[in-house]
Protein backbone atom coordinates (compact mmCIF):
# COMPACT_ATOMS: atom_id res chain seq x y z
CA UNK A 1 0.00 0.00 0.00
CA UNK A 2 1.43 3.33 -0.96
CA UNK A 3 0.98 6.05 1.75
CA UNK A 4 1.07 9.57 0.25
CA UNK A 5 0.95 13.48 2.25
CA UNK A 6 -2.28 14.61 2.43
CA UNK A 7 -1.17 17.86 2.42
CA UNK A 8 1.16 17.61 -0.87
CA UNK A 9 -1.56 16.37 -2.94
CA UNK A 10 -4.05 19.17 -1.38
CA UNK A 11 -1.74 21.42 -2.35
CA UNK A 12 -1.08 19.82 -5.96
CA UNK A 13 -4.50 20.09 -6.56
CA UNK A 14 -4.51 23.32 -5.32
CA UNK A 15 -1.96 24.45 -7.75
CA UNK A 16 -3.58 22.37 -11.06
CA UNK A 17 -6.67 24.34 -10.67
CA UNK A 18 -5.53 27.81 -9.57
CA UNK A 19 -3.04 27.33 -13.03
CA UNK A 20 -5.76 26.39 -15.22
CA UNK A 21 -8.41 29.44 -13.94
CA UNK A 22 -5.09 31.36 -14.44
CA UNK A 23 -4.59 30.49 -17.83
CA UNK A 24 -7.72 31.55 -19.42
CA UNK A 25 -9.22 34.63 -21.25
CA UNK A 26 -10.71 36.81 -19.39
CA UNK A 27 -14.31 36.20 -20.21
CA UNK A 28 -14.22 32.42 -19.98
CA UNK A 29 -12.18 33.39 -16.54
CA UNK A 30 -15.07 34.96 -15.22
CA UNK A 31 -17.49 32.13 -15.93
CA UNK A 32 -15.37 29.38 -14.67
CA UNK A 33 -14.61 31.73 -11.38
CA UNK A 34 -17.45 30.34 -8.94
CA UNK A 35 -17.20 26.66 -9.75
CA UNK A 36 -13.45 26.77 -8.95
CA UNK A 37 -14.63 28.57 -5.94
CA UNK A 38 -17.46 25.59 -5.43
CA UNK A 39 -14.19 23.05 -5.50
CA UNK A 40 -13.00 24.97 -2.69
CA UNK A 41 -15.69 24.77 -0.50
CA UNK A 42 -16.43 20.83 -1.71
CA UNK A 43 -12.89 19.45 -1.28
CA UNK A 44 -12.86 17.97 2.29
CA UNK A 45 -9.22 19.48 2.66
CA UNK A 46 -9.57 22.89 1.61
CA UNK A 47 -13.33 23.21 2.60
CA UNK A 48 -12.45 23.88 6.14
CA UNK A 49 -10.14 26.60 5.47
CA UNK A 50 -12.46 28.15 3.22
CA UNK A 51 -15.60 28.08 6.27
CA UNK A 52 -12.35 29.48 8.05
CA UNK A 53 -12.25 32.28 5.67
CA UNK A 54 -15.86 33.49 5.83
CA UNK A 55 -15.93 33.46 9.37
CA UNK A 56 -12.88 35.84 9.48
CA UNK A 57 -14.57 37.92 7.01
CA UNK A 58 -17.45 38.21 9.51
CA UNK A 59 -15.70 38.93 12.16
CA UNK A 60 -13.78 41.57 10.15
CA UNK A 61 -16.79 43.03 8.94
CA UNK A 62 -18.88 43.41 12.25
CA UNK A 63 -16.73 43.75 15.36
CA UNK A 64 -15.84 47.39 13.35
CA UNK A 65 -19.22 48.25 12.99
CA UNK A 66 -19.78 47.09 16.92
CA UNK A 67 -17.01 49.54 17.93
CA UNK A 68 -18.45 51.76 15.40
CA UNK A 69 -21.38 52.32 17.07
CA UNK A 70 -20.15 52.37 20.41
CA UNK A 71 -18.21 55.66 19.02
CA UNK A 72 -21.74 56.83 17.67
CA UNK A 73 -23.07 56.76 21.38
CA UNK A 74 -20.09 58.43 22.79
CA UNK A 75 -20.38 61.24 20.52
CA UNK A 76 -24.22 61.65 21.29
CA UNK A 77 -23.58 61.70 24.91
CA UNK A 78 -20.37 64.57 24.11
CA UNK A 79 -23.47 66.49 21.90
CA UNK A 80 -26.07 66.28 25.34
CA UNK A 81 -22.87 67.69 27.73
CA UNK A 82 -22.27 70.42 24.58
CA UNK A 83 -26.52 71.39 24.59
CA UNK A 84 -26.23 71.50 28.26
CA UNK A 85 -23.45 73.63 28.82
CA UNK A 86 -24.66 76.05 25.55
CA UNK A 87 -28.48 76.39 25.25
CA UNK A 88 -28.75 79.05 23.32
CA UNK A 89 -26.97 77.06 20.56
CA UNK A 90 -29.10 74.16 20.69
CA UNK A 91 -31.10 73.87 16.95
CA UNK A 92 -32.65 70.66 17.18
CA UNK A 93 -35.62 71.77 16.64
CA UNK A 94 -34.83 73.01 13.33
CA UNK A 95 -36.94 71.74 10.41
CA UNK A 96 -35.27 70.30 7.16
CA UNK A 97 -35.44 72.25 4.13
CA UNK A 98 -38.54 70.58 1.39
CA UNK A 99 -38.15 68.89 -1.28
CA UNK A 100 -36.26 69.73 -3.90
CA UNK A 101 -35.03 72.90 -2.05
CA UNK A 102 -31.30 72.43 -0.28
CA UNK A 103 -30.21 74.33 2.41
CA UNK A 104 -26.39 73.50 3.38
CA UNK A 105 -26.69 75.24 6.81
CA UNK A 106 -29.24 72.50 7.82
CA UNK A 107 -26.79 69.43 7.84
CA UNK A 108 -24.84 71.57 10.38
CA UNK A 109 -27.33 71.52 12.62
CA UNK A 110 -27.75 69.85 15.71
CA UNK A 111 -31.23 68.51 14.01
CA UNK A 112 -29.37 67.09 11.13
CA UNK A 113 -27.17 65.16 13.88
CA UNK A 114 -29.59 63.80 15.63
CA UNK A 115 -31.38 62.51 11.91
CA UNK A 116 -27.78 61.14 11.28
CA UNK A 117 -27.63 59.58 14.90
CA UNK A 118 -30.58 57.52 14.12
CA UNK A 119 -29.24 55.83 10.90
CA UNK A 120 -28.36 52.62 9.84
CA UNK A 121 -24.94 51.94 10.13
CA UNK A 122 -22.86 53.10 7.11
CA UNK A 123 -21.13 51.03 4.07
CA UNK A 124 -17.77 51.88 5.24
CA UNK A 125 -17.16 48.20 6.92
CA UNK A 126 -18.88 46.20 4.16
CA UNK A 127 -16.13 43.92 2.05
CA UNK A 128 -18.10 43.75 -0.77
CA UNK A 129 -15.99 46.52 -2.66
CA UNK A 130 -12.22 47.22 -2.22
CA UNK A 131 -12.60 50.99 -3.60
CA UNK A 132 -13.25 52.24 -0.11
CA UNK A 133 -11.38 54.80 0.68
CA UNK A 134 -13.84 57.52 -0.16
CA UNK A 135 -16.29 56.15 2.66
CA UNK A 136 -16.94 57.64 5.64
CA UNK A 137 -18.43 56.05 9.09
CA UNK A 138 -21.19 57.21 10.92
CA UNK A 139 -19.52 58.31 13.79
CA UNK A 140 -17.21 60.43 11.44
CA UNK A 141 -20.04 62.69 10.03
CA UNK A 142 -21.01 63.19 13.78
CA UNK A 143 -17.68 63.73 15.16
CA UNK A 144 -17.29 66.28 12.02
CA UNK A 145 -20.46 67.60 13.14
CA UNK A 146 -19.94 68.12 16.60
CA UNK A 147 -16.48 69.87 15.54
CA UNK A 148 -17.97 72.19 13.57
CA UNK A 149 -20.55 73.78 16.50
CA UNK A 150 -17.73 73.67 18.60
CA UNK A 151 -16.42 76.06 16.63
CA UNK A 152 -18.94 78.00 15.79
CA UNK A 153 -19.79 78.34 19.96
CA UNK A 154 -15.57 79.89 19.66
CA UNK A 155 -16.01 82.62 17.09
CA UNK A 156 -18.07 86.35 18.49
CA UNK A 157 -20.53 86.43 15.28
CA UNK A 158 -22.24 83.91 17.87
CA UNK A 159 -23.61 86.48 19.90
CA UNK A 160 -26.17 88.44 18.74
CA UNK A 161 -25.29 92.38 17.94
CA UNK A 162 -27.88 94.60 19.73
CA UNK A 163 -27.91 98.43 20.73
CA UNK A 164 -28.67 97.83 24.57
CA UNK A 165 -25.91 97.44 26.77
CA UNK A 166 -25.21 93.80 27.00
CA UNK A 167 -23.93 92.48 30.60
CA UNK A 168 -20.65 90.81 30.49
CA UNK A 169 -21.14 87.41 30.27
CA UNK A 170 -18.88 84.28 31.35
CA UNK A 171 -19.02 81.46 28.62
CA UNK A 172 -18.89 77.71 30.11
CA UNK A 173 -15.36 76.64 28.78
CA UNK A 174 -15.32 74.24 26.08
CA UNK A 175 -11.84 72.95 25.82
CA UNK A 176 -12.26 69.93 27.95
CA UNK A 177 -15.21 68.94 25.68
CA UNK A 178 -13.21 70.21 22.92
CA UNK A 179 -10.07 67.86 23.67
CA UNK A 180 -12.47 64.51 24.53
CA UNK A 181 -14.11 64.75 21.32
CA UNK A 182 -10.77 65.13 19.46
CA UNK A 183 -9.37 62.04 20.96
CA UNK A 184 -12.16 60.17 20.16
CA UNK A 185 -12.07 61.40 16.51
CA UNK A 186 -8.44 60.05 16.54
CA UNK A 187 -9.57 56.24 17.92
CA UNK A 188 -12.04 56.65 15.43
CA UNK A 189 -9.55 57.61 12.49
CA UNK A 190 -6.91 55.15 14.08
CA UNK A 191 -9.91 52.16 13.62
CA UNK A 192 -10.67 53.59 9.88
CA UNK A 193 -6.91 53.01 8.59
CA UNK A 194 -6.84 49.81 10.69
CA UNK A 195 -9.75 48.26 8.75
CA UNK A 196 -8.84 49.31 5.75
CA UNK A 197 -5.83 47.81 5.97
CA UNK A 198 -7.19 44.09 6.79
CA UNK A 199 -9.85 44.55 3.91
CA UNK A 200 -7.34 45.39 1.39
CA UNK A 201 -5.09 42.77 2.50
CA UNK A 202 -7.26 39.91 4.09
CA UNK A 203 -7.79 36.81 2.19
CA UNK A 204 -11.19 36.29 4.09
CA UNK A 205 -12.22 39.86 2.26
CA UNK A 206 -10.41 38.80 -0.80
CA UNK A 207 -12.76 35.67 -0.61
CA UNK A 208 -16.19 37.97 -0.07
CA UNK A 209 -15.61 39.98 -3.37
CA UNK A 210 -15.16 37.45 -5.47
CA UNK A 211 -18.05 35.80 -4.65
CA UNK A 212 -20.04 39.16 -4.53
CA UNK A 213 -18.41 39.67 -8.63
CA UNK A 214 -19.90 36.29 -8.98
CA UNK A 215 -23.48 37.36 -7.60
CA UNK A 216 -23.28 40.72 -10.09
CA UNK A 217 -22.74 38.73 -13.17
CA UNK A 218 -25.56 36.62 -12.48
CA UNK A 219 -28.21 38.06 -9.81
CA UNK A 220 -30.70 36.11 -8.80
CA UNK A 221 -34.50 37.10 -10.29
CA UNK A 222 -35.93 40.39 -8.16
CA UNK A 223 -39.40 39.83 -6.60
CA UNK A 224 -41.91 42.71 -6.48
CA UNK A 225 -42.07 43.59 -2.26
CA UNK A 226 -45.40 43.86 -0.48
CA UNK A 227 -46.49 46.56 -1.09
CA UNK A 228 -44.37 47.84 -4.90
CA UNK A 229 -46.14 48.60 -7.72
CA UNK A 230 -44.98 48.26 -11.26
CA UNK A 231 -43.25 51.49 -11.60
CA UNK A 232 -41.20 50.91 -8.31
CA UNK A 233 -39.71 47.64 -9.63
CA UNK A 234 -38.77 49.67 -12.87
CA UNK A 235 -37.13 52.18 -11.10
CA UNK A 236 -35.19 49.22 -8.99
CA UNK A 237 -34.06 47.45 -12.12
CA UNK A 238 -33.19 50.80 -14.09
CA UNK A 239 -30.82 51.29 -11.12
CA UNK A 240 -29.70 47.74 -11.30
CA UNK A 241 -28.66 48.65 -14.92
CA UNK A 242 -26.04 50.83 -13.63
CA UNK A 243 -24.22 48.93 -11.78
CA UNK A 244 -20.20 48.34 -13.58
CA UNK A 245 -20.64 44.22 -14.10
CA UNK A 246 -23.62 45.14 -16.55
CA UNK A 247 -21.63 45.57 -20.11
CA UNK A 248 -19.67 42.46 -19.02
CA UNK A 249 -23.13 40.53 -18.55
CA UNK A 250 -24.12 41.51 -21.52
CA UNK A 251 -20.92 40.34 -23.37
CA UNK A 252 -20.74 37.03 -21.64
CA UNK A 253 -24.63 35.93 -22.15
CA UNK A 254 -26.01 37.81 -24.99
CA UNK A 255 -22.98 38.02 -27.37
CA UNK A 256 -23.42 37.30 -31.55
CA UNK A 257 -20.54 35.85 -33.01
CA UNK A 258 -17.03 36.58 -32.48
CA UNK A 259 -17.04 40.05 -30.39
CA UNK A 260 -13.65 41.39 -29.72
CA UNK A 261 -13.37 41.18 -26.05
CA UNK A 262 -14.82 44.99 -24.54
CA UNK A 263 -12.86 47.17 -21.91
CA UNK A 264 -15.48 46.18 -18.95
CA UNK A 265 -14.58 42.65 -19.11
CA UNK A 266 -11.01 42.91 -19.10
CA UNK A 267 -11.35 45.79 -16.53
CA UNK A 268 -13.54 43.23 -14.40
CA UNK A 269 -10.72 40.50 -14.56
CA UNK A 270 -7.94 42.75 -13.64
CA UNK A 271 -9.67 43.81 -10.49
CA UNK A 272 -10.85 40.51 -9.80
CA UNK A 273 -7.37 38.83 -10.28
CA UNK A 274 -5.67 39.77 -7.66
CA UNK A 275 -8.37 38.90 -5.57
CA UNK A 276 -7.85 35.43 -6.33
CA UNK A 277 -3.84 35.37 -6.12
CA UNK A 278 -4.16 36.50 -2.40
CA UNK A 279 -6.94 34.15 -1.74
CA UNK A 280 -4.91 31.23 -3.24
CA UNK A 281 -1.69 32.51 -1.91
CA UNK A 282 -3.63 32.29 1.68
CA UNK A 283 -4.99 28.90 1.46
CA UNK A 284 -1.37 27.65 0.48
CA UNK A 285 -0.44 29.09 3.51
CA UNK A 286 -2.37 27.42 5.59
CA UNK A 287 -2.50 23.94 3.86
CA UNK A 288 1.59 24.16 4.20
CA UNK A 289 1.45 25.33 8.42
CA UNK A 290 -1.25 22.95 9.28
CA UNK A 291 -5.04 21.61 8.39
CA UNK A 292 -7.84 23.66 9.79
CA UNK A 293 -8.12 23.86 13.68
CA UNK A 294 -11.82 23.38 13.06
CA UNK A 295 -11.79 20.32 10.98
CA UNK A 296 -9.25 18.95 13.07
CA UNK A 297 -11.16 19.12 16.63
CA UNK A 298 -14.57 17.17 14.12
CA UNK A 299 -12.29 14.47 13.12
CA UNK A 300 -10.53 14.05 16.61
CA UNK A 301 -14.73 13.78 17.78
CA UNK A 302 -15.48 11.64 15.14
CA UNK A 303 -12.94 9.39 15.91
CA UNK A 304 -13.59 9.18 19.45
CA UNK A 305 -17.00 8.44 19.19
CA UNK A 306 -16.41 5.73 16.84
CA UNK A 307 -13.41 4.16 17.86
CA UNK A 308 -12.14 5.09 21.04
CA UNK A 309 -15.17 5.73 23.63
CA UNK A 310 -15.21 2.22 25.01
CA UNK A 311 -11.16 3.08 26.14
CA UNK A 312 -11.87 6.61 27.34
CA UNK A 313 -14.32 5.93 29.53
CA UNK A 314 -12.02 3.30 31.26
CA UNK A 315 -9.10 5.45 31.55
CA UNK A 316 -10.92 8.57 32.71
CA UNK A 317 -12.54 6.10 35.28
CA UNK A 318 -8.97 5.22 35.94
CA UNK A 319 -7.66 8.55 36.93
CA UNK A 320 -8.44 10.10 39.78
CA UNK A 321 -8.43 13.04 37.72
CA UNK A 322 -11.35 12.05 34.94
CA UNK A 323 -10.14 14.95 32.63
CA UNK A 324 -6.02 13.90 32.41
CA UNK A 325 -6.08 10.93 29.91
CA UNK A 326 -8.64 12.89 27.90
CA UNK A 327 -5.87 16.02 27.32
CA UNK A 328 -3.77 13.65 26.54
CA UNK A 329 -5.33 11.97 23.94
CA UNK A 330 -6.47 15.32 22.55
CA UNK A 331 -2.80 16.74 22.88
CA UNK A 332 -1.88 13.10 21.01
CA UNK A 333 -4.05 13.61 18.20
CA UNK A 334 -2.93 17.08 17.77
CA UNK A 335 0.36 15.91 17.55
CA UNK A 336 -0.20 13.40 15.12
CA UNK A 337 -1.43 15.84 12.62
CA UNK A 338 1.36 17.56 12.67
CA UNK A 339 0.75 20.23 15.44
CA UNK A 340 3.75 20.60 18.56
CA UNK A 341 1.25 20.61 21.77
CA UNK A 342 2.37 21.15 24.89
CA UNK A 343 -0.28 20.54 27.87
CA UNK A 344 -0.39 21.83 31.62
CA UNK A 345 2.07 24.43 30.80
CA UNK A 346 2.34 28.15 32.14
CA UNK A 347 1.09 30.89 29.20
CA UNK A 348 0.63 34.31 30.95
CA UNK A 349 0.41 33.20 34.73
CA UNK A 350 -2.37 30.60 33.30
CA UNK A 351 -2.31 26.82 32.54
CA UNK A 352 -4.02 25.84 29.82
CA UNK A 353 -5.09 21.99 29.04
CA UNK A 354 -3.24 22.13 25.35
CA UNK A 355 -1.57 24.70 23.46
CA UNK A 356 0.80 25.22 20.64
CA UNK A 357 2.96 28.21 20.75
CA UNK A 358 5.08 27.14 17.69
CA UNK A 359 2.23 28.26 14.75
CA UNK A 360 1.43 32.05 13.64
CA UNK A 361 -1.93 31.77 15.70
CA UNK A 362 -1.80 29.35 18.71
CA UNK A 363 -3.82 26.87 18.88
CA UNK A 364 -5.71 26.73 22.61
CA UNK A 365 -7.67 24.10 23.36
CA UNK A 366 -9.77 23.45 26.92
CA UNK A 367 -10.32 19.81 27.40
CA UNK A 368 -13.74 19.19 30.19
CA UNK A 369 -16.13 15.76 31.19
CA UNK A 370 -19.14 15.12 33.14
CA UNK A 371 -21.18 12.05 33.82
CA UNK A 372 -23.71 13.46 35.94
CA UNK A 373 -26.46 16.09 35.31
CA UNK A 374 -25.18 18.74 38.17
CA UNK A 375 -22.01 18.73 36.84
CA UNK A 376 -23.71 20.24 33.66
CA UNK A 377 -23.91 23.10 35.09
CA UNK A 378 -20.62 24.04 35.31
CA UNK A 379 -20.66 24.47 31.64
CA UNK A 380 -21.23 27.99 31.77
CA UNK A 381 -18.49 28.48 34.11
CA UNK A 382 -16.59 26.57 31.06
CA UNK A 383 -17.21 28.83 28.31
CA UNK A 384 -16.78 32.06 31.06
CA UNK A 385 -12.82 30.22 31.69
CA UNK A 386 -12.58 30.39 28.19
CA UNK A 387 -13.23 34.11 27.69
CA UNK A 388 -11.12 34.96 30.44
CA UNK A 389 -8.24 32.67 29.27
CA UNK A 390 -7.93 34.14 25.92
CA UNK A 391 -8.42 37.92 27.17
CA UNK A 392 -5.31 37.98 29.06
CA UNK A 393 -3.38 36.20 26.22
CA UNK A 394 -4.02 38.98 24.40
CA UNK A 395 -0.85 41.11 23.66
CA UNK A 396 1.55 38.22 24.19
CA UNK A 397 3.13 35.65 21.97
CA UNK A 398 0.71 33.71 22.42
CA UNK A 399 -2.65 35.59 21.43
CA UNK A 400 -5.29 33.35 19.82
CA UNK A 401 -7.89 33.79 16.91
CA UNK A 402 -9.48 30.62 17.92
CA UNK A 403 -10.27 28.73 21.05
CA UNK A 404 -11.62 25.54 21.60
CA UNK A 405 -13.85 24.32 24.63
CA UNK A 406 -13.62 20.29 23.69
CA UNK A 407 -16.69 18.31 26.43
CA UNK A 408 -16.40 15.16 26.73
CA UNK A 409 -19.80 13.05 27.56
CA UNK A 410 -19.38 9.95 30.20
CA UNK A 411 -23.00 10.08 31.52
CA UNK A 412 -25.52 11.65 32.30
CA UNK A 413 -27.83 13.99 29.72
CA UNK A 414 -26.52 15.33 26.24
CA UNK A 415 -25.48 18.73 26.08
CA UNK A 416 -27.27 20.70 23.11
CA UNK A 417 -25.29 23.75 22.10
CA UNK A 418 -27.86 26.14 20.20
CA UNK A 419 -24.83 27.67 18.43
CA UNK A 420 -21.08 26.13 18.37
CA UNK A 421 -19.66 28.56 17.75
CA UNK A 422 -19.13 32.61 19.15
CA UNK A 423 -17.35 35.71 18.42
CA UNK A 424 -16.14 37.11 22.18
CA UNK A 425 -14.07 40.05 21.54
CA UNK A 426 -12.57 39.34 18.08
CA UNK A 427 -11.87 35.59 18.65
CA UNK A 428 -13.96 32.44 18.20
CA UNK A 429 -14.17 30.28 20.90
CA UNK A 430 -16.27 26.64 19.76
CA UNK A 431 -17.74 24.61 21.86
CA UNK A 432 -17.67 20.50 20.85
CA UNK A 433 -19.05 18.00 22.71
CA UNK A 434 -17.91 14.61 22.32
CA UNK A 435 -20.10 11.58 23.28
CA UNK A 436 -18.11 8.80 24.65
CA UNK A 437 -21.08 7.64 27.04
CA UNK A 438 -22.16 3.87 26.76
CA UNK A 439 -25.20 3.09 24.17
CA UNK A 440 -27.27 2.23 26.79
CA UNK A 441 -27.70 6.26 28.03
CA UNK A 442 -27.13 7.42 24.63
CA UNK A 443 -29.31 8.14 21.05
CA UNK A 444 -32.93 6.78 22.04
CA UNK A 445 -32.28 5.01 25.02
CA UNK A 446 -31.05 7.88 26.57
CA UNK A 447 -33.88 8.88 29.82
CA UNK A 448 -33.05 12.27 30.41
CA UNK A 449 -33.77 15.74 28.70
CA UNK A 450 -31.04 17.08 27.11
CA UNK A 451 -29.57 20.27 29.17
CA UNK A 452 -29.19 23.68 26.80
CA UNK A 453 -26.56 25.66 27.02
CA UNK A 454 -26.38 29.21 25.10
CA UNK A 455 -23.64 30.86 24.54
CA UNK A 456 -24.51 34.11 24.02
CA UNK A 457 -26.18 33.61 27.58
CA UNK A 458 -23.03 31.92 28.44
CA UNK A 459 -20.74 35.04 27.41
CA UNK A 460 -23.19 37.82 27.94
CA UNK A 461 -23.45 38.46 24.76
CA UNK A 462 -21.65 38.05 21.43
CA UNK A 463 -18.64 40.60 20.45
CA UNK A 464 -17.86 41.79 23.72
CA UNK A 465 -15.36 44.75 23.54
CA UNK A 466 -11.70 43.96 24.28
CA UNK A 467 -10.63 43.79 27.87
CA UNK A 468 -7.30 43.22 29.53
CA UNK A 469 -8.99 39.68 31.87
CA UNK A 470 -9.34 39.48 35.35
Amino acid sequence: MTLTDPVSDAISLLDRQFNYLAKLPPDRFLLQLMSFIQFLRDDPRLGPHVADLMREAEVLRRVPMQRDESFVQRVVALRQEFVRLRPDLDDSMTSPPEPPNIDPEWEFTLAYFDRAAREAPSPLYSLDDSTILGRTSRSAVLIRLLQSKLTQASTPETIQPSLEPVPTVSLPDLRPLNQTLEQLRQEEDHQRRSFIIRARTSAAASLMRIIHAFEELNPPPERLRSGDDWDSGIARRMMAHFRRMDDVRSFLFQRLGNEPTPDSVTAAHSRIRPELDCLYEELRRRLGSTLSGTHLIRRFKARCEAFEARRLRRAARASSRHEAPLEAELARWLFDQGLNPITQTSVANLRPDVVDPFLAHPVFTEAKQYATRSQTQQTRFWVSQVCDTIARLRGTPFQVSEAFLVVFRRGGPALAIDEPSIVVGGETIHVVVIDIAESRVSGSRQRQAPVRLSLREATGGADRPESPGR
